[in-house]
C-alpha cells in the first residue's frame, strides 16, 4: 500500500536523523517537518502541534486559518484583563511546547528512539535549537479589521530591571512580539515554554 510505504519513509527519515551524535537547529526543523507528513498518515487532526510547528518550519510568513483564529484569540483577551487566564497563559496555551513534547512521544510504539525526547534536558536543548529556526518569522492576521497585524518570536536578553535588550543569541530566551495595525505600536511578552510547569520557563536573568 501505498501509504504503508510512505510511512516507513517517514520513519527511516527520522531514525537517520534521531541517530546522529549531534542534531544541528536544521536537523530539529527537519525532525518536526517528517513528524508532520507522518501525523498526515496516521491522523492529522491528533497531532495539532506537530503540524502547527511544521508549517512555522517551512513557511518565512504564515496567514493561514488556524494562525488567523489564533491571533484573534489573543486579540479578544485584551479586552478582559480581568479574566483568570493572562495573555502570556493563552500565548502559551496556544503554542503549548507539553502538548508538542507529549505529540512527539506518541510516536514511541513507532519509533522507540523519539523516547529520547522524555529527559528533560535532551527535550531543552532540542527545544532551544529549534526554536531558533523560528525567530522573527512573522504569523501574519490578514483580516484588515483586526488590531494585530501580526505576532512573531524573538530572542532577547532582559537587563535586571527588565528592560529588553536586542540581539540575543540565545533562543531559550523567547518574548513573543505582537504588531498592532496601529502605527509602530508593539506589545511584548515572555514565552513560556511549559504551560503546565512540567519544564520551567527560562529564567531571563
Amino acid at each position: 500500500m501505498p501509504l504503508k510505504i510512505k510511512s516507513n519513509k517517514q520513519i527511516e527519515n527520522i531514525q537517520a536523523i534521531l541517530a546522529q551524535p549531534f542534531l544541528s537547529a536544521n536537523d530539529c526543523s527537519r525532525l518536526i517537518i517528517h513528524l508532520r507528513e507522518l501525523s498526515e498518515i496516521n491522523a492529522k487532526s491528533n497531532y495539532p502541534m506537530i503540524n502547527l510547528y511544521g508549517d512555522l518550519s517551512v513557511h518565512p510568513s504564515l496567514d493561514r486559518k488556524k494562525i488567523s483564529s489564533f491571533l484573534k484569540q489573543i486579540e479578544e483577551q485584551f479586552d478582559i484583563p480581568e479574566s483568570q487566564q493572562s495573555t502570556n497563559d493563552l500565548i502559551a496555551e496556544l503554542f503549548s511546547i507539553q502538548d508538542l513534547q507529549s505529540e512527539i512521544l506518541s510516536f514511541r510504539t513507532q519509533i522507540p528512539q523519539i523516547m529520547v525526547f522524555s529527559k528533560k534536558e535532551v527535550w531543552v536543548e532540542f527545544i532551544g535549537a529549534f526554536f531558533s529556526t523560528l525567530l522573527d518569522k512573522p504569523l501574519l492576521q490578514k483580516d484588515s479589521s483586526a488590531q494585530i497585524k501580526n505576532m512573531y518570536f524573538k530572542a532577547v536578553d532582559l537587563d535586571e530591571n527588565g528592560s529588553i535588550r536586542f540581539p540575543s543569541n540565545n533562543p531559550l530566551k523567547v518574548i513573543w512580539v505582537i504588531q498592532l495595525r496601529q502605527k509602530d505600536v508593539k506589545i511584548y511578552g515572555k514565552f513560556c515554554f511549559d504551560y503546565k510547569n512540567q519544564i520551567p520557563c527560562p529564567k531571563y536573568s
